[in-house]
């Protein structure tokens, strides 16, 4: 589930000049960060990462708006798997900071590193399904046409879905690393934060602007 619904969330963000790279380059800079505070930067899958990383800015370089190049099925399919294998060994099955199991930290550390291409996924899937559509047929009713919608230039969407990892993984990586004890309260705090964001982009869909541009 979770690497096949990553896959079509990365797959569905890439409608927009560069909101995919700029999201899956904020993640694996994320994981990099996570990388250096636990000390695990000569493993071979961080060289990947970093590879990966930084052929995604040479690509971004053209796939920025307007853009000259496109990522394609193919492209983003590859990174959503990707990412998701890399959330898989580092997130639902890595150490924090003390050597220690994430356990039940799992579930919001990884969650909260992805929150771009989920946020977007989930709003589109209920509002899909509100008007009796398939979600998996292809529109411009994602959360990154909505906030263009409401006003926001194509080149600042991306900045926004750049933000959101970034500061997940800042949250993740620090927070969630270094808390050593976890208790109910962390936890409300995290699907606050999580809720937050996730809310926040789904009411940009629900916006006059939005729904006059989507009739």
């Amino acid at each position: 589930l979770w690497v096949v619904g990553l896959m079509n969330s990365v797959n569905m963000l890439d409608n927009m000049d560069g909101v995919t790279s700029v999201s899956s380059l904020g993640i694996l800079i994320g994981m990099a960060f996570l990388g250096i505070l636990n000390q695990s930067t000569d493993s071979f899958w961080f060289a990947v990462a970093l590879g990966v990383a930084a052929s995604l800015t040479g690509f971004l370089y053209h796939n920025w708006f307007p853009a000259k190049m496109y990522m394609g099925d193919s492209g983003s399919q590859f990174l959503g798997v990707f990412l998701a294998w890399l959330g898989v060994k580092f997130l639902w099955n890595g150490l924090d900071n003390y050597g220690e199991p994430v356990q039940a930290k799992q579930v919001i550390w990884a969650a909260t590193f992805f929150l771009g291409p989920i946020s977007d996924t989930t709003a589109v899937t209920i509002n899909r399904i509100m008007k009796g559509r398939s979600p998996f047929v292809g529109g411009r009713d994602h959360t990154t046409h909505c906030l263009v919608y409401n006003g926001l230039a194509q080149r600042h969407v991306a900045f926004v879905f750049l933000a959101i990892p970034l500061l997940s993984a800042f949250l993740g990586g620090v927070w969630v690393n270094f808390s050593k004890s976890w208790d109910v309260l962390q936890t409300i705090f995290a699907a606050v934060y999580f809720l937050a964001v996730l809310i926040s982009l789904f009411w940009t869909t629900k916006t006059r602007m939005a729904k006059a541009k989507m009739k």
